[in-house]
């Protein structure tokens, strides 16, 4: 990293102009391969009988362009949503950069670094870091936004190996969190990342060895997780050791539930590691465990009050694992923020779509909410207002009360979302 941020700013951006077409391009092939129906319109497939694909065709961008004579195979606007992503893809990563390295938008408005220049060196390794890891999580929520909108799920080969992406990020380069600046009296500005107990400092029961109920945390959160993906068959009308008994017998014959439990007694190791050596990576990595457990369970808590509220199953189990997955890149506390600010998202959609509905005059409407895209909105919108937001909501954090009432004020939104798009879903033109 040192290398690359010491390179011209031009040429910088040029090679994360290039990067981001190869990403927008992965993102292309990984959304076609996962839904429910893959279609080989990925340039790296295997072409229908009677079309040949040549070398250009699978360069970004200009591929797409010279690939639209197979508009009666795939559709006649085919090919403009891959290149659209991989456009956006190109422009928004030197884009992301020049505003959280360059322009160290993560940080307070205020915030002026010492002229030491180790510590600016330090700090420019510091912002690269937040860049790398928002950068992957940038791909990783493009492409299940993208799968949620085509076959209205989010799949785990997404979600599941990107939480635990999330977690080795933590772990291994601490750095990569979101940014907190300490304001020390008169002295200078100190910068370090957002922990488990900020703004405040970390408790020292939550540290590492000796102190044991830190790891107790950690692995209690890591094996609610690993529980959740596994499969929850709950029948209790034969009672409850009948129903017990079927559970177990449906986990022991899944095949996924060897490579749940081998995900899990490897973490396990690995948290444990982690807590034997202390210092910032145990911190970083309690801290992406605890915002996956707390980003992910809201949501699932959500989704049990709407399965019972409506009689049916409010939110799949996909945007729980969502995000589970941006809660171990962001933390807990901009996890509960971007839970507040998806709604937001979502009410924007519905109106939308019911202007355009008017201006159709058409009766179709599809009752079926894909929440992900929204909830990657969310966390989008959090992390480039970071710094403005956190200014203000880091008083409030350190209040016990804040955490409940903004699961509150969150849950109301949603519900105003479902009422409204229940009724635009009931109405018949």
């Amino acid at each position: 990293m040192n290398a690359f941020a010491g390179l011209r700013l031009e040429l910088r951006m040029a090679a994360l102009f290039i990067i981001g077409l190869l990403a927008g391009a992965a993102v292309n092939w990984f959304v076609d391969r996962l839904r429910f129906e893959p279609t080989a319109v990925s340039p790296w497939s295997r072409p229908p009988e009677g079309l040949r694909r040549r070398r250009r065709h699978r360069l970004p961008l200009v591929g797409w362009l010279a690939r639209r004579h197979e508009a009666p195979h795939y559709g006649e606007l085919f090919w403009l949503r891959p290149l659209l992503v991989e456009l956006s893809l190109a422009l928004v990563l030197p884009w992301l950069y020049w505003f959280e390295v360059v322009e160290a938008g993560l940080l307070p408005a205020g915030f002026a670094p010492p002229a030491d220049g180790a510590i600016n060196t330090q700090l420019v390794e510091w912002l690269q870091a937040c860049f790398v890891s928002h950068a992957i999580l940038l791909v990783l929520m493009l492409v299940a936004a993208l799968v949620d909108l085509d076959d209205k799920i989010i799949p785990d080969l997404i979600t599941v190996p990107g939480t635990l992406l999330g977690l080795l990020l933590a772990a291994l380069w601490p750095a990569c969190l979101l940014p907190e600046v300490i304001w020390n009296g008169g002295g200078a500005p100190h910068v370090t990342f957002v922990t488990l107990a900020s703004p405040n400092a970390p408790p020292v029961e939550l540290g590492p060895r000796p102190a044991q109920a830190g790891l107790w945390l950690a692995l209690g959160c890591f094996a609610i997780w690993c529980g959740g993906l596994l499969p929850r068959p709950w029948r209790s009308r034969h009672g409850w050791r009948r129903a017990a008994a079927l559970l177990v017998a449906r986990v022991a014959r899944e095949p996924s539930s060897l490579v749940i439990g081998a995900v899990a007694v490897l973490g396990t190791l690995g948290i444990s590691l982690v807590w034997w050596r202390g210092g910032d990576s145990w911190v970083g990595l309690l801290t992406a465990l605890v915002g996956m457990a707390a980003a992910g369970g809201i949501v699932w808590l959500v989704r049990r009050a709407g399965t019972l509220a409506l009689g049916r199953e409010a939110m799949g189990f996909g945007d729980v694992t969502l995000m589970a997955m941006i809660g171990s890149f962001l933390g807990w506390q901009a996890g509960l923020l971007i839970f507040f600010v998806a709604p937001f998202w979502g009410l924007a959609s519905v109106v939308l779509m019911a202007i355009g509905r008017a201006l159709r005059r058409s009766g179709a409407f599809d009752p079926e909410i894909p929440y992900g895209p929204f909830l990657c909105l969310g966390a989008a919108t959090v992390t480039v207002r970071w710094a403005p937001w956190w200014d203000w909501a880091q008083v409030l954090f350190g209040l016990g009360w804040l955490v409940p009432t903004m699961v509150l004020v969150a849950l109301g939104l949603l519900t105003l979302m479902l009422a409204a798009w229940r009724g635009l879903a009931g109405r018949r033109a």
